[in-house]
């Protein structure tokens, strides 16, 4: 596959979360792994904001580090499978004002809309 003209897409990383498609962007994300690197990974659920179980019987975890720029690297949990993507910027969204204000979910920027799937795009900081 060529190289692709970051005007026309945005690189992420997409996951499962508590039954939601989620993403960010990939430059935060230095890999992705089947197995903990740490011994008490953080699990992205809570760090975003998600609050109550949804079951899922086809997860299985993975584990992304992320890049931060204060606190050097950090591991976090996700519901598998993990997928570098490159969506199209004209499928992504901005939150409508009312719900960019009302959203408990932390670091919700954008939604994406593909092949009539939802996927959620949170900013990692």
């Amino acid at each position: 596959m060529g190289n692709r003209n970051s005007l026309e897409s945005l690189a992420i990383v997409q996951f499962s979360i508590c039954g939601w498609q989620a993403g960010i962007e990939a430059q935060h994300v230095r890999d992705s792994h089947a197995q903990p690197k740490s011994d008490q990974p953080e699990v992205m659920s809570k760090l975003l904001g998600f609050t109550g179980q949804h079951p899922n019987p086809d997860k299985f975890p993975q584990y992304l580090t992320l890049k931060h720029k204060s606190s050097g690297n950090q591991e976090v949990e996700v519901d598998g499978p993990t997928e570098l993507l490159h969506l199209p910027v004209a499928t992504i969204h901005p939150l409508p004002p009312l719900l960019a204000a009302r959203t408990q979910l932390l670091g919700l920027r954008a939604l994406a809309l593909t092949d009539s799937k939802l996927t959620l795009l949170f900013e990692i900081s």
